[in-house]
């Protein structure tokens, strides 16, 4: 038989206490955030409750089955994805971020928020005032002649258009588009359509031209699209089954699975564990790790080093797996000498 297991669930009161939200029995407790060891009826251990760490005791009553939070002391900030980079005299804040989050993920983590105030300018991966030539498009778009409707069979043509009927598109409005490109679309209706709004470096760039502060960019957005070109040659690939294949993990829920994952591991800096998807990505996809990943991280240093030689404070931030695993971006600035450290306030 499995153990008897208990989840509890802990709010933050208006005053910062604590108060026990939700009790249930559950089987496992390979979800829970923290695991106590019983003994003598009372339960201690440090827990992290949404940003921060609490010292926390519960008394256990087994005869009435039920749970009495004694005490919950705020111990320190938990730490998350931002890291400070140093070269001896002069910082700055680099952020990983997530480009999709609930609206029940704000606010963002306090650590974030004051970084933003600290800088004097912030850097996302493509800067938001970037007046885009027609010509950027050039890299996602297919030959002249062909379409994307060519490319798939009649039946999943129409799994594609049913489901950008359910999202308020079709796909003729993308049939110049290459595969890669409808891809990232695909994912972003997705997203859109499970609950998904704008994350974090939608909301740093919208609050930083709001608060009319300098703002940049680490990538033109010609450099970016052609980076999504050079993720994948599809010539090699049957695409059928391919599209089908997204379009079931779609469906199947496993899209927000994974997204809901991912914030969780960005928003507690749990950085190991994009550490190892992008060494199990670099080991399947090779192709698409090095044109998304290292590439990338590579053109970026540079551009990092210059705002890091001057006594302004820069807030950078890109996806969170431009930091994590094989030459990702705070290596690659260690291996130059720079100190990395992830940003801890008391």
């Amino acid at each position: 038989d499995l153990p008897q297991a208990v989840r509890l669930s802990l709010l933050i009161n208006e005053d910062s206490s604590l108060s026990i939200l939700v009790l249930e029995e559950i089987s496992i407790t390979s979800n829970c955030d923290t695991s106590f060891e019983l003994s003598n009826n009372i339960l201690s251990d440090e827990t992290r409750v949404i940003d921060d760490i609490y010292s926390v005791t519960i008394q256990y009553n087994p005869e009435e089955l039920s749970f009495t939070l004694l005490s919950a002391d705020f111990l320190k900030r938990g730490q998350t994805s931002l890291w400070v980079i140093s070269d001896g005299v002069n910082e700055l804040f680099i952020g990983g971020t997530i480009h999709v989050l609930h609206e029940t993920d704000f606010p963002l983590p306090s650590s974030f928020l004051e970084a933003y105030q600290l800088a004097d300018t912030v850097l996302f991966e493509l800067d938001p005032k970037e007046v885009v030539p027609d010509s950027a498009y050039d890299d996602i778009l297919l030959p002249e002649g062909q379409t994307i409707t060519q490319l798939f069979s009649t039946s999943v043509y129409t799994q594609i258009n049913v489901f950008l009927n359910e999202v308020g598109y079709y796909l003729l409005q993308f049939e110049n588009a290459k595969p890669e490109y409808l891809e990232f679309v695909l994912f972003y209706l997705a997203s859109e359509q499970a609950g998904y709004g704008s994350g974090v470096d939608d909301f740093f760039s919208t609050t930083a031209l709001s608060d009319f502060k300098a703002v940049s960019g680490l990538e033109t957005v010609q450099e970016h699209f052609a980076a999504l070109d050079d993720s994948a040659d599809f010539s090699d690939t049957d695409l059928d089954t391919y599209f089908s294949e997204l379009l079931a993990y779609i469906y199947n829920g496993h899209l927000s699975v994974d997204i809901d994952t991912d914030i969780r591991n960005w928003r507690e800096g749990n950085i190991e564990v994009f550490a190892n998807n992008n060494a199990a990505l670099k080991a399947l996809d090779p192709v698409y790790f090095e044109a998304i990943l290292a590439t990338r991280n590579r053109n970026w240093v540079p551009i990092i080093e210059q705002y890091l030689a001057t006594p302004e404070i820069e807030l950078i931030l890109a996806g969170v797996g431009h930091f994590a695993g094989p030459d990702n971006v705070l290596q690659l600035l260690e291996e130059l000498g720079y100190s990395v450290t992830r940003y801890l306030p008391q």
